[in-house]
């Protein structure tokens, strides 16, 4: 099975290159429970001893959505100051010459992602 979930043949017929796959998915499942316990912990309020060794190592690419805004503070940001991302949006409307040609590019691209499944409204 490779890391995407898709099964190509029977276990027995694996190549080198698949068991290489299979042991690469499961290291990452190993890291991904590791910082699932890790960011339990967290949660709780106690900042664990690995965080830093292991954010240097990377962030499973399963886990960096919720991970990064953490470690970069972003929800104590928008707390904080709940209209600086509007005044953001604002500002790069006016400033920028290629948001036009960005909001259709992704539209073109994207539309199925769901981070980019509402529009920028650029006209």
């Amino acid at each position: 099975m490779d890391r995407f979930g898709f099964v190509h043949k029977n276990a027995d017929e694996a190549t080198e290159e698949e068991r290489a796959n299979r042991r690469r998915v499961e290291k990452e499942v190993k890291r991904v429970n590791k910082w699932l316990a890790m960011e339990l912990a967290w949660s709780k309020g106690r900042i664990p001893k690995k965080l830093e060794e292991r954010t240097w190592k990377g962030i499973p690419e399963k886990l960096r959505m919720k991970i990064w805004p953490r470690l970069l503070g972003a929800f104590e940001m928008k707390e904080a100051r709940p209209d600086v991302y509007q005044q953001l949006l604002i500002r790069a409307r006016l400033v920028s010459k290629d948001i036009k040609q960005i909001d259709l590019d992704i539209n073109r691209t994207y539309r199925d992602h769901i981070s980019f499944r509402r529009r920028y409204d650029v006209k």
